[in-house]
């Protein structure tokens, strides 16, 4: 004789995370956030840590939120929530 033990838990789980997954997806693209990364190097193309960032709007002004940031211990930096539009890094 064979038993199988069927969970419908993980069913459950797994269509509960696709739609939160779509509804983050749709969230984004509803409210156009974008994010800019990069990187910050030398000459001699190492990595610069703790470098100050800073993120000028279409007008080249400086934003008034979010507009600045640090570079991590590998140089990276991250704007994010920001809306659709042209950006510059001086």
């Amino acid at each position: 004789m064979i038993f199988a033990r069927i969970s419908a838990r993980p069913a459950s789980f797994s269509r509960i995370l696709i739609c939160f997954a779509f509804f983050q997806l749709f969230i984004s693209a509803a409210f156009g956030q974008t994010t800019i990364t990069g990187t910050v190097y030398d000459k001699q193309r190492n990595a610069l840590p703790d470098i100050e960032v800073e993120l000028l709007d279409q007008y080249n002004r400086p934003m008034l939120q979010g507009g600045r940031t640090r570079t991590d211990g590998t140089g990276r930096y991250q704007f994010t929530g920001l809306g659709d539009g042209t950006y510059t890094i001086p």
